[in-house]
């Protein structure tokens, strides 16, 4: 473990921020789940007091670095505490702010599992593209995300938002430096792995199957972009989505549980999708994506992971559903029990249609 705490805490490309927050996960040598979070500084080597005479940067850089156990990270609570005591410790040169440190934060093992940014962003920011990254998740495909023009901990929060929202959670690697490139951690991890080193995006094809980047979403192999891209009614399910979230926080509808309640209905619908046979079935595959369906299917950890949605019209998070259902239902979705966003054609349907590919186009162009 200690052998990624070096380059862990000072991310590539970190000169180029003043400060910035790394969150990391692996496993130790007893394969036993560790998470971790960085917090970064940069400061001026004129104003350091510390410095040592022979420096010749302009800059000091330092991280000071929290290191937890556990499945369920106090991502929140731990970003919270341990950046003031970064501030303090490298920007004031305040040594006196370490004593009492760990037993200070000790007490972040307790707090609750809070997300670092929430999923409503993550939706404004990647639209459709969000589902089909869930998709890729559920399929246990390794995607790349890149963060070399922007701060590391805005690119480690959105994947740990969406790996939030898969079921089963499995460890993802929120950030990994060049120095980790061909280490096992990274060979043997199947799903979301942020990067901000330019080298990883030269070979991006050669480790990862889809590259995130500046909003964009590229695939390695056309077959997998056929196999994720959104149906009509991922369409319709994610511009209804976008349409709810933009309303005021004060209304259930549009809240951040309430988007993740409707993500639970998407994926038990995957789940009745599964299960289903004859007419249902054939309705319920179309909904999602016949081949992306039987693919699920061929998987049994994934099927596994999905058990839990469905039966009883009860979710993984709880809560009245029924109540739920009903206030979704009034705001103008279809009734759940299959894809949350099936329903007649319409010509909005030719609307989104058009500008998904649109989307699709300007990515392509944008990364010629």
């Amino acid at each position: 473990m200690s052998s990624y705490l070096a380059p862990l805490g000072l991310p590539d490309g970190a000169h180029n921020f003043s400060a910035d927050a790394v969150y990391f996960r692996f496993r130790d040598a007893d394969n036993r789940p560790v998470w971790g979070v960085c917090s970064y500084k940069q400061v001026d080597s004129a104003l350091y007091k510390g410095a040592d005479p022979e420096v010749t940067r302009s800059a000091i850089q330092k991280s000071v670095c929290l290191v937890g156990r556990g499945d369920s990270p106090p991502w929140r609570a731990a970003a919270a505490r341990l950046e003031p005591i970064a501030h303090a410790f490298i920007q004031h040169q305040d040594s006196g702010v370490l004593h009492g440190v760990y037993e200070s934060l000790k007490t972040v093992a307790d707090a609750p599992d809070e997300l670092l940014l929430e999923l409503r962003s993550v939706l404004a920011k990647y639209d459709t593209r969000m589902l089909t990254l869930l998709k890729l998740r559920l399929l246990g495909k390794r995607v790349l995300f890149m963060s070399s023009d922007q701060p590391t901990e805005l690119m480690c929060s959105e994947i740990l938002a969406l790996e939030a929202a898969a079921p089963g959670r499995p460890m993802c690697l929120p950030y990994i430096t060049l120095s980790m490139m061909d280490d096992p951690v990274v060979a043997q991890c199947q799903g979301f792995v942020g990067a901000s080193n330019r080298l990883y995006k030269q070979k991006w094809r050669e480790q990862f199957e889809a590259l995130v980047e500046n909003n964009n979403l590229l695939f390695a192999d056309k077959a997998l972009e056929r196999l994720v891209s959104p149906t009509q009614a991922d369409l319709r399910f994610v511009d209804w989505l976008q349409k709810m979230c933009r309303q005021s926080r004060c209304h259930w509808e549009g809240s951040e549980e309430w988007l993740r309640s409707q993500l639970e209905d998407y994926l038990r619908g995957l789940r009745l999708a599964v299960e289903a046979s004859g007419v249902e079935g054939d309705k319920l595959n179309a909904a999602y994506g016949v081949a992306f369906v039987q693919e699920i299917s061929r998987q049994d950890e994934v099927v596994r992971w999905l058990s839990p949605y469905g039966e009883g019209g009860e979710s993984v998070g709880g809560g009245d559903i029924a109540s739920k259902s009903a206030s979704t239902i009034a705001a103008g979705r279809p009734d759940p029990g299959g894809h949350p966003g099936a329903g007649q054609p319409s010509l909005q349907d030719v609307k989104l249609r058009l500008v998904h590919h649109a989307k699709g186009f300007m990515a392509h162009f944008n990364n010629l």
